[in-house]
């Protein structure tokens, strides 16, 4: 099967986009179909890409030009004037535009969405795929609303349970087509020599935590864990 994945990702920056992106058309790829990746150019050269990210180069990579302002979230900071917004929307619409484009002209067998902007502007009886990591931004929801309703769309994949059920009141007709598919990594130890187990005696019990610090990921539910397990000794790292 021909896919394109359409991503909003910029390649080389910070967010966790480009490795669950790069990783997605790793496996599919794997899997015997034929990936063509659209993302956004950052820092890194083409050559660069695969490594930087410990991707095995088994699918193609199309890098589309994006406003530099969009590359971290400091510039788009510095850009939040009223006068500035008719500007930003014009090169954010352009660019999806290219990559909505190019996605026609492929006619591939199945589209895969992250980027639901560039969607709205390929064919309406395009076969695809949308993954949703969040509940649709409410300045967004009438375009997500006007692509989700095509009869071209096969499913709706969500990260996490709560996340499908906000998808469903929202959206009451994708019943049957949202199935969730929680976000997964390699097992970076896979192949690693086996460390001893360390004995805890004579210390806390030590709990680690990795990932985001953004209000509703987890961080606040160690917080108020934490003062009732005074015996338990817990690092944060985000």
């Amino acid at each position: 099967m021909r896919i394109h994945y359409l991503s909003e990702a910029v390649i080389g920056s910070a967010s966790a986009e480009p490795v669950v992106t790069l990783r997605n058309c790793e496996a599919f790829a794997r899997q015997g179909h034929d990936v063509t990746l659209h993302v956004y150019r950052g820092d890194l050269t083409d050559d660069e890409v695969f490594s930087y990210y410990g991707i095995e180069q088994l699918f193609a990579l199309r890098r589309h030009e994006i406003d530099p302002a969009y590359r971290d979230r400091a510039r788009i900071s510095q850009q939040v004037g009223l006068r500035s917004i008719p500007r930003r929307v014009r090169r954010l619409v352009r660019e999806r535009g290219t990559v909505a484009r190019e996605v026609r002209r492929a006619e591939p067998d199945l589209v895969y969405v992250r980027n639901i902007l560039a969607m709205a502007w390929v064919d309406r009886d395009q076969p695809f795929i949308f993954e949703a990591h969040q509940p649709p931004p409410p300045a967004r929801a009438w375009l997500d609303r006007r692509v989700l309703r095509r009869s071209s769309l096969v499913r709706v994949v969500t990260i996490s349970e709560a996340l499908r059920r906000i998808y469903l009141d929202l959206y009451p007709w994708l019943d049957g087509r949202v199935i969730v598919a929680h976000d997964a990594a390699d097992d970076p130890l896979e192949g690693a020599p086996t460390v001893p187990q360390q004995s805890v005696e004579g210390r806390p019990l030590r709990v680690g935590y990795v990932g985001s610090l953004s209000p509703g990921r987890g961080g606040e539910i160690i917080a108020g864990v934490a003062p009732l397990l005074p015996d338990v000794e817990f690092h944060v790292i985000g």
